[in-house]
């Protein structure tokens, strides 16, 4: 059956077949409703209990004003970056600052890393994964329009990272023995404005982050991990016979994420695991305070001075709604 207009449809006796239209009533106020509803021939019908005509009728109004003073909020910014901004002050302190209780919640309910309530806190925060993007020098208003605008769904090599990440932590728990314990968005004691999703918390001392390069990566070492670490084209690197991770903010930035995901858990050190289904390698990482200080600094300053703003400026105007703790 192919689908064709009205008009060329043919009847039975073979007549052109005639459009119907249906006849509605259009409302332009709310008073055109009410008044509709209680004149015949639907006043009865909306008179009677439990109806979505009389729901319709009883309703509350609602004001969906986009503005910014029915949220209470300031209309215009102060000095930002100095923070002498009670706009974004005011925005910090109802949707970005959490206490201890609020910080264990929000680890515990974001274990699946995939929830809407992981992917808002993690929105309007600067996070470990995404430090290294944090723009130096370039304009960042790309940075702001990504990460607030996320339009990224994943691809085949974010899939298989997915996919192949519960089989990387069952081998270090079988191998090494240890009970890996799942976390979901850790954010600082007293930084609110980082957090770090982990792959896992191995001690008191330790946390673990999983890579696991894709086939098609590793083709042109010919399908070897070995290869490709001692090609030194990968953030780890062969130095004096031992494996390193790279201490760069450049490459994919697996070393920036590591030592901010330290900093926002506490912890002192880091297993880097490499896991490809033959091969795998494990990289400890320690904590470098001096490094982070430094990262600190310039996250800091692009996340008063940019993006919270911006942050801010959205749920002002209704443009952003973030779900509080």
């Amino acid at each position: 059956v192919l689908p064709d207009s009205v008009e060329n449809i043919r009847a039975g006796d073979n007549t052109v077949a005639k459009s119907t239209f249906a006849i509605t009533t259009a409302f332009e106020t709310d008073e055109d409703v009410i008044r509709h509803l209680t004149t015949d021939p639907v006043a009865g019908l909306a008179a009677i209990p439990g109806t979505i005509l009389n729901h319709v009728l009883k309703a509350t109004a609602v004001n969906f004003s986009s503005d910014k003073a029915h949220l209470g909020l300031p209309k215009n910014h102060g000095n930002c970056e100095a923070r002498d901004c009670d706009l974004c002050n005011k925005v910090y302190e109802k949707y970005i600052t959490c206490d201890e209780q609020q910080r264990e919640h929000l680890a515990t309910a974001t274990t699946s890393q995939d929830s809407a309530l992981w992917q808002d806190q993690r929105k309007i925060r600067i996070t470990s994964s995404g430090a290294f993007e944090v723009p130096k020098k370039a304009d960042p208003k790309n940075w702001l329009d990504r990460k607030l605008n996320n339009r990224f769904m994943g691809n085949s090599s974010t899939r298989y990272g997915q996919e192949c990440e519960p089989i990387a932590r069952s081998y270090y728990e079988h191998t090494f023995r240890k009970k890996i314990t799942s976390t979901g968005l850790v954010v600082h004691p007293t930084d609110n404005w980082l957090g770090a999703s982990l792959d896992g918390i191995v001690d008191r001392d330790t946390i673990l982050e999983i890579k696991c390069p894709t086939e098609k990566k590793l083709e042109q070492y010919n399908g070897s991990l070995t290869n490709m670490l001692q090609a030194n084209k990968y953030d780890v690197r062969v130095v004096n016979g031992n494996y390193v991770l790279r201490q760069t903010t450049a490459g994919s930035g697996y070393y920036y994420q590591v030592q901010i995901a330290m900093h926002c858990s506490g912890k002192s050190k880091c297993n880097f695991l490499v896991w490809t289904p033959s091969e795998q390698v494990i990289v400890d990482v320690l904590y470098d305070q001096e490094w982070v200080g430094k990262q600190l600094h310039h996250l800091r300053g692009m996340y008063f001075g940019h993006l919270l703003p911006a942050i801010s400026t959205m749920i002002a105007h209704g443009h952003l709604k973030i779900k509080g703790l």
